[in-house]
């Protein structure tokens, strides 16, 4: 792969191992104008989508040439009210914490009505939602939810992890490693036993219902806080095992390709330590790692958030590929090629994986749920990501969470874009300069400095502490965070 930028650093070409060409082209205003997927070696489009914005610079229309039009609406605080695909049209309402609102439970609010209790959430716990309703724990973690007469049951952890969900379908038990990442998941699906048919049609009936349902056992493992690969074993019914490798552009949440292979991830046996410690018997540090041949290589092809729309293969078809609700909900066809190879994509939003046997998505720290557009739990940063604890984004459309922590909206310039708005004066005026890294001092990074001298590294660490207090406002830490800072402040 290789990739080309403009004078700002925004990418505007990517050429893909399959032959494919990637281009992209940005409107004076730093904002994506369009996309195109071809063929490199001639002037075939596969893929056109071009973007248009309000005088708010929001994001209004999507003309796409595999899904048709798609228009947004918002309300004069950014909140979506209206989407319209070929998936339909939703339309939303909120209450004043920005809670999404259940339609048929709102109540007509007059301009001259007192009553604070209408059409707002308590304490910001979502009740019932689109026909399913939910109840929680005393800290804030959903516990039940009930839809169509079905029951589901979450548990939680000490540390407020998702640990258990079952249904009357199956029941998944998940794990995590000392930094909170998700380290596995087990699935098993219910079947009741039935002794008078024998063990050979007990045993058949539970591996056909546990196919049915892709239930079985997933391994994950990362590269920092992105997810680097995910490795299941063999069946019982004797199908092959798989790993996935997720490779993505450098220091983002976004997916460039996924190299699957059809054998588990060869693991190393833990010694058992009886005695003292001994680094010659250690696995980790005598056994020399080797590169594995894959099976198939397939890259991701996202829209302006980042969003995997397709997956293509090594011949350039389309291989996989989705259609959105506003919230997250996914329509996924696949080609017959990807069906007999075993490819899927479960990465949705930035940082989210799928999980399909809940409908949730796992969102690093916590899970999302994209039928109500929310997280179902508190953020563990508490109200350092704003004053909603559930909230995922003012709207879906613009914003990111790839950490389930705190919303930033999606990248529409560039730290180098932001240093020459600055220098031309046409950013926040209480940031007095962006100065690049210095190459004399080791670990240094882009930083915007404001009037007291002091500023906001790239990862949003204090530049120069001995300064004073930073004084940006909100507004302008999300204009820092949409070019490239990652600040979950104020």
């Amino acid at each position: 792969m290789a990739t080309s930028a403009d004078d700002l650093h925004r990418k505007v070409a990517r050429h893909q191992g399959n032959r494919l060409l990637q281009t992209q082209q940005w409107d004076p205003a730093g904002r994506l104008q369009e996309q195109l997927l071809g063929r490199s070696d001639d002037k075939t489009t596969l893929l056109k989508r071009t973007y248009q914005y309000d005088a708010a610079s929001q994001l209004t229309d999507i003309q796409d040439s595999r899904r048709g039009p798609l228009s947004y609406r918002y309300d004069p605080v950014g909140r979506l009210l209206n989407a319209t695909s070929r998936l339909g049209v939703e339309t939303f309402a909120f209450d004043p914490a920005s809670n999404l609102l259940d339609e048929k439970n709102q109540q007509v609010q007059r301009p001259l009505d007192q009553d604070a209790k209408r059409n707002k959430l308590m304490d910001n716990l979502l009740r019932e939602y689109a026909g399913t309703h939910y109840d929680y724990d005393e800290r804030g973690n959903q516990t039940r939810r009930w839809h169509n007469g079905q029951q589901s049951r979450l548990h939680w952890d000490l540390f407020d992890r998702l640990v258990r969900f079952e249904d009357n379908r199956l029941r998944v038990d998940y794990a995590y490693d000392p930094l909170g990442r998700r380290l596995y998941k087990y699935s098993n699906a219910h079947h009741p036993h039935r002794s008078e048919a024998g063990s050979q049609w007990n045993q058949n009936e539970q591996a056909r219902k546990q196919r049915e349902l892709g239930c079985g056992f997933t391994l994950f493992g990362w590269d920092g806080d992105t997810l680097a690969w995910e490795s299941s074993p063999a069946q019982a019914d004797g199908a092959s095992g798989k790993t996935v490798h997720y490779l993505y552009e450098p220091g983002t949440f976004v997916p460039v390709a996924q190299a699957l292979r059809h054998q588990p991830m060869r693991l190393l046996v833990q010694p058992s330590y009886t005695g003292a410690y001994d680094i010659d018997q250690d696995p980790l540090w005598t056994h020399t790692p080797q590169a594995l041949p894959i099976d198939v290589l397939a890259w991701y092809q996202c829209d302006h958030l980042g969003t995997p729309q397709e997956l293509t293969d090594h011949t350039g078809q389309i291989a996989w590929s989705a259609q959105y609700k506003a919230w997250g909900e996914v329509k996924e066809q696949r080609s017959e090629w990807a069906q007999r190879q075993g490819l899927s994509n479960p990465i949705r939003f930035q940082g989210q994986y799928h999980d399909h046997e809940t409908g949730l998505h796992y969102n690093r720290y916590r899970y999302y749920d994209p039928r109500a557009g929310r997280f179902i739990s508190k953020d563990p940063i508490s109200y350092a990501g704003g004053l909603n604890l559930y909230a995922y984004a003012p709207n879906p459309v613009e914003w990111v969470d790839a950490l389930g922590l705190a919303k930033k909206l999606s990248q529409v310039g560039s730290p180098k874009d932001a240093q020459s708005k600055i220098n031309k004066k046409q950013g926040p005026k209480d940031i007095v300069r962006i100065d690049s890294p210095e190459q004399s001092v080791p670990g240094s990074q882009w930083h915007a400095h404001c009037k007291c001298g002091s500023g906001y590294n790239l990862d949003g660490s204090i530049h120069d502490t001995s300064r004073g207090r930073i004084s940006f406002s909100k507004k302008t830490i999300e204009w820092l965070n949409s070019h490239g800072w990652s600040i979950y402040k104020k």
